[in-house]
């Protein structure tokens, strides 16, 4: 974590107004034939890893303080809750009637909504689970039936989240209880990384994904919402890219040849936003990708790249080449050397979130939330009971976007990012 200092802050936005010019840079990448593997890419670096999109299942999201559990969906793996009881029928659960029962798929813009928690009524309720607001923890009200093959269902509960300790206990097995496995998933070893992974067909966790802030955006497969072609939306396996967590981008189309005021729109940090719709298929020309269409990215350091790309050749090699250029870049961090940690949970959310903090804090602390402008939205002095507890943050009718907030002391101070939904 950093420390946010607030003239640096609105110097850094001042920064970003201004527009600098560096040479086109174009890579050709692959995802495999089929597109097999999953590219995490850094606009600045390159290519950082190359991995197996088919080896896993699930995935937890690593904050503690996080509910976030989803799906493979674009690996073929299909979620359902279990209509017909609750944890008590574990022994009971079939799959009669499964082909009317609703499937449940993870969020398209937000990758800690997953599909675990689609049937989430707000706090304290959060899909999977109940919210106990005396010890933190987060405990499975819910059966879920998971298919992870065109021939395989496993019954699966997630019992319950060690909230502090950041451990996650779940049981699956198969419909007739055969071959069970009980796991307690440590999720410690992997808080640089957005989520830890499981395989239920092999039993184990997995490290696929390089580290968080390592990398802006992600060439992979998903479960989109499709234009049906009659007026409406139907989810559908689509191939693109998805940005990294709070990395925002924008999108110009069509685009005259340099075109760079990247500035007259607001980034959005949607995961799909560049998305999958910048390339259409041609039966008689194949894959072609919209020549007019240019996206613009800014990273974790502030910088902005202006992204297009040049060619897409399709699921039979996976290869594909984008245009990639440095437009504006900023000398100064948003943030440095933060001495607290604090949570922020649900994260993001909606018009309630709570921020606790377990370091030795002073009598009073100073809680201000910025907007993406650098203005003041909310401004509170807080006592050391009141972040220990867990400081309740209701109605503050904050809108869309992405929000810094600080804890100021007499000798410390900490930063953390909140997106509202």
């Amino acid at each position: 974590m950093k420390k946010i200092n607030y003239t640096i802050l609105v110097m850094a936005i001042t920064l970003l107004s201004s527009t600098f010019t560096f040479g086109q840079v174009r890579d050709s990448l692959t995802m495999g034939p089929g597109y097999g593997n999953d590219i995490f890419y850094s606009l600045e670096n390159g290519e950082v890893a190359s991995v197996d999109r088919t080896n896993w299942d699930i995935a937890f999201y690593t904050k503690n303080f996080s509910a976030g559990i989803v799906t493979n969906d674009g690996a073929g793996v299909e979620l359902y809750a279990y209509p017909n009881g609750d944890t008590n029928s574990w022994a009971t659960v079939d799959t009669s009637g499964i082909s009317s029962w609703e499937r449940l798929y993870n969020s398209t813009e937000i990758w800690e909504d997953g599909s675990f928690n689609q049937n989430s009524t707000g706090h304290p309720n959060y899909g999977w689970c109940w919210y106990n607001s005396t010890n933190h923890h987060l405990y499975g009200v819910e059966l879920f039936v998971i298919r992870i093959s065109d021939t395989v269902y496993k019954k699966l509960w997630i019992r319950e989240k060690k909230t502090i300790d950041n451990i996650f206990i779940f049981t699956y097995a198969n419909i007739d209880g055969s071959k069970q496995e009980d796991v307690k998933l440590e999720v410690e070893p992997y808080l640089t990384k957005n989520f830890v992974y499981y395989s239920l067909a092999n039993n184990g966790a997995l490290d696929r994904e390089p580290e968080g802030k390592s990398w802006d955006i992600l060439f992979t497969k998903w479960v989109d919402q499709v234009d049906d072609g009659e007026g409406g939306f139907s989810p559908y396996n689509v191939t693109g890219v998805n940005s990294n967590v709070n990395i925002g981008a924008n999108e110009f189309y069509p685009a005259v040849p340099g075109f760079d005021d990247w500035s007259s729109m607001p980034f959005d940090s949607a995961k799909n936003k560049i998305g999958y719709d910048w390339k259409d298929f041609d039966f008689t020309e194949g894959w072609v990708v919209k020549d007019s269409n240019v996206y613009f990215v800014q990273n974790y350091e502030g910088d902005v790249y202006k992204l297009s790309f040049d060619w897409w050749d399709g699921a039979g090699s996976g290869d594909f080449a984008l245009d990639k250029q440095l437009v504006s870049g900023v000398s100064v961090n948003e943030f440095a050397n933060d001495n607290i940690d604090f949570q922020v949970f649900p994260n993001p959310a909606t018009s309630h979130f709570t921020i606790r903090s377990s370091n030795d804090l002073d009598a009073e602390t100073n809680v201000i939330i910025y907007d993406q402008t650098g203005r003041t939205v909310f401004n509170k002095v807080a006592s050391s009971v009141e972040l220990e507890g867990g400081l309740q943050m209701n109605d503050l009718n904050l809108t869309k976007g992405l929000y810094i907030i600080t804890l100021t002391g007499n000798k410390y101070s900490g930063s953390q990012k909140l997106l509202v939904k």
